[in-house]
């Protein structure tokens, strides 16, 4: 925190350099490797299913919705939580500060319309509003409070919403879809990898191969946790993305 903000300080111009700028972190920083299993998945579902009428847990549809939303799209769950409408995530809060397109498959349509609880053409400010504060998005920490209290009621071992992000990218690359490594990169908002040059002149979304992969993995998923498809899907499919 310490370094953030004297970094702000410099490109602020109010210190010419920070004084910690060569120190070490005090800690060694551990990848996570956390990826859900085909049992997990469907435990976790059928417990997001569960969860609103259960008296033991007191998580809202709208949350149990976000959670399942950070599996089917791989999104982080801040970018989740702030959802408005449609999605397409402006640079302000995506983390790669560009903005972000994200295709919709048809079982990421069924949980907005949970959560808007209407139908598309009705959807009209924040999927997951703030329960104290109008005009605002839930917390962060709702998502993880909320997942937090899943993963304990139903004895899995630790999951974080990140870990779903994290799993929906496994799925995507493994033999079971077998997407290409570089449209998973473009599904979770990487950077692109490869020559610098040819980052500045490839300037192509995959769009397309996006909601390709995004659509297998919704499949797999509904596989997984034994759903099946809506009878009217082609009335979900959105316009526009916005």
């Amino acid at each position: 925190l310490l370094r953030h903000m004297l970094n702000v300080a410099v490109d602020e111009e109010m210190i010419s350099a920070s004084p910690i700028s060569r120190m070490s972190k005090p800690f060694k920083e551990v990848s996570r490797d956390r990826v859900l299993r085909d049992h997990e998945i469907k435990t976790l579902w059928r417990a997001l299913d569960a969860a609103p009428s259960s008296s033991n847990l007191q998580i809202s549809p709208r949350l149990c919705a976000a959670i399942k939303l950070t599996l089917a799209t791989g999104v982080r769950g801040i970018e989740v939580i702030g959802l408005h409408r449609l999605w397409t995530i402006p640079a302000a809060r995506f983390k790669g500060k560009r903005p972000h397109t994200v295709p919709l498959s048809h079982l990421s349509m069924e949980l907005l319309e949970v959560a808007f609880g209407c139908s598309p053409v009705q959807w009209r400010g924040f999927a997951f509003p703030n329960a104290i504060h109008e005009g605002r998005h839930a917390e962060r920490m709702s998502l993880t409070r909320a997942m937090q209290e899943i993963v304990k009621a139903t004895k899995m071992t630790r999951a974080t919403p990140h870990d779903l992000r994290r799993t929906m990218a496994t799925y995507m690359a493994s033999e079971r879809i077998g997407v290409p490594p570089h449209v998973v990169t473009a599904v979770l908002g990487h950077a692109a990898e490869g020559a610098a040059v040819t980052r500045i002149y490839n300037r192509h979304a995959y769009d397309k191969e996006k909601r390709s992969a995004l659509d297998a993995w919704a499949d797999l998923l509904r596989e997984i946790v034994a759903i099946d498809e809506p009878a009217n899907k082609n009335e979900m499919t959105p316009n526009t993305m916005a």
